[in-house]
């Protein structure tokens, strides 16, 4: 009976203790601001701090002897970007461009990048604790493009890794 007692005491006290560390867990994940944005009637996401811009499609250059990922290059804000089309990148089908698609400016470090989707669909703030971060790929696509899918089907993209497959591969 005694020990019946503390044994109820020791579980009362260690939920208490599994309650306040998820408590301060909570309170510690301010959340991610993201980008989402569509792919193939998907919806994706990239952290909102990468974006330097969003436009229109502009004029494209094309440019021989470079993967097929990359569209060609355009002029925005004076500067040189490489056009790439994230879902031939992505291994996802690839599409026939529209004028109503965008592009989405990432400027990082040495690497000019304008990624080409379908449509910028909202902007919005994620919790780390909504995410099935155990989710780093999808049929067809690269492990470790994919940081992890949200509760609400968004799938968020590692952008890193993203930008460091595309220095290697331009290489």
């Amino acid at each position: 009976m005694k020990n019946q007692k503390i044994a109820k005491e020791l579980l009362r006290r260690r939920t208490e203790l599994l309650a306040k560390a998820k408590t301060e867990r909570e309170q510690r994940d301010d959340g991610l601001n993201v980008v989402a944005f569509v792919l193939n009637n998907e919806k994706y996401a990239i952290g909102a701090n990468w974006l330097k811009g969003i436009r229109t499609l502009p004029n494209t250059v094309p440019l021989p002897g470079v993967p097929p990922f990359i569209k060609g290059i355009t002029n925005l804000y004076g500067v040189l970007y490489s056009v790439v089309d994230l879902k031939v990148l992505l291994g996802l089908p690839a599409h026939e461009e529209t004028q109503s698609m965008q592009l989405m400016i990432i400027d990082h470090e040495t690497l000019k990048v304008a990624f080409l989707v379908e449509k910028i669909d909202e902007f919005k703030t994620i919790y780390e604790r909504d995410m099935d971060v155990s989710v780093t790929e999808l049929k067809g696509m690269e492990e470790g493009l994919i940081s992890g899918l949200h509760n609400d089907g968004l799938i968020v993209l590692n952008l890193e890794k993203i930008l460091k497959k595309i220095k290697q591969l331009k290489n």
